[in-house]
């Protein structure tokens, strides 16, 4: 299944389950509006992020209930590009171990927490173009976006995720993500999303 068929297939289960998410879904951009944004920031994005954008261009309404990227909303292109350089200012660290968020690009975010993909083709962690979630610290959350939205698909898929019927659910959420997510450790605490 493709990017673009996977996150069809949430914005469908929501759908069909009541969370009104499809007429909030942006039209996708082309690839050169894509670049037009990406290139002034000097990263070099991979192309599970060009197909994310084509497929549509975030949500017009963030605060809207269907979260569509693990807890996350998608954000706007042009929103996220806003968002970058705030972003990279308040985490960049000086610590020449730690991530170089000017390599990171953001794409959802939900109150403060950001999932970003690290835009460069020098792995970092040994991953390629890892999904980087920032938020009081930095951490690696999924292997890529692809990775990440089939993670999503079967939290939603098997019921523990997307409504308030799904709260509690923390520690099957937390072996999924690690069963989609091999190359990744997460040690042995589930860590909330």
């Amino acid at each position: 299944m493709s990017l673009a068929q996977s996150l069809d297939r949430i914005v469908d289960i929501f759908e069909h389950r009541g969370v009104s998410m499809r007429q909030h879904l942006r039209p996708g951009l082309s690839r050169a509006e894509v670049q037009s944004v990406l290139s002034p920031l000097g990263l070099i994005a991979p192309e599970e992020l060009y197909e994310l954008y084509e497929w549509h261009d975030g949500v017009d309404d963030l605060y809207e209930p269907g979260l569509l990227l693990g807890e996350h909303q998608f954000l706007p292109l042009k929103e996220a590009a806003k968002e970058y350089p705030e972003v990279v200012k308040y985490y960049n660290y000086d610590d020449p171990s730690s991530l170089d968020l000017t390599k990171w690009f953001p794409f959802a975010s939900f109150d403060g927490s950001y999932f970003g993909v690290y835009c460069d083709p020098t792995p970092f962690e040994g991953l390629q173009y890892p999904v980087i979630r920032v938020f009081e610290g930095v951490n690696t959350e999924f292997e890529n976006i692809d990775r990440m939205v089939e993670t999503v698909l079967e939290w939603i898929r098997l019921g523990v995720y997307g409504t308030d019927e799904t709260l509690g659910h923390d520690d099957l959420r937390f072996a999924i993500r690690k069963r989609f997510n091999p190359r990744i450790d997460y040690g042995s605490l589930p860590s909330s999303l």
